[in-house]
């Protein structure tokens, strides 16, 4: 089933207020198919949470970290990936990090005033 973009949305809100919660983000990004405008019958929402928070944590424990808070957020859809600024900065263009840096929708988490 392709979500509507109210249920995306949806998706995105629950999952963004849930980890900025828990972490310091500074930014969200979305890319895949639905950041392309091209999602299909079971295409997740692949979302790169960027934070200089995961300096030291290995990509499997973010990755396991980020899907069971999207699970715990009911936003059973997304897919999320853990970077550091670093990382994002580095990465090679036309690598998979760096497609995601060049062709993603960026997302700035709200700051509390």
């Amino acid at each position: 089933m392709v979500l509507t973009d109210a249920e995306l949305h949806e998706q995105l809100n629950r999952f963004f207020t849930y980890v900025q919660e828990r972490l310091q983000v500074d930014t969200f990004i979305l890319f895949g198919s639905y950041a392309r405008g091209t999602p299909r019958d079971w295409s997740d929402v692949d979302v790169a949470v960027v934070s200089p928070e995961w300096e030291g944590i290995s990509r499997q424990e973010r990755m396991i970290m980020l899907g069971r808070w999207a699970w715990e957020a009911g936003a059973q859809w997304v897919e999320p990936v853990g970077y550091t600024p670093a990382e994002l900065a580095q990465a090679y263009p036309g690598s998979f990090l760096g497609d995601i840096r060049d062709k993603g929708i960026y997302y700035r988490p709200r700051k509390d005033e």
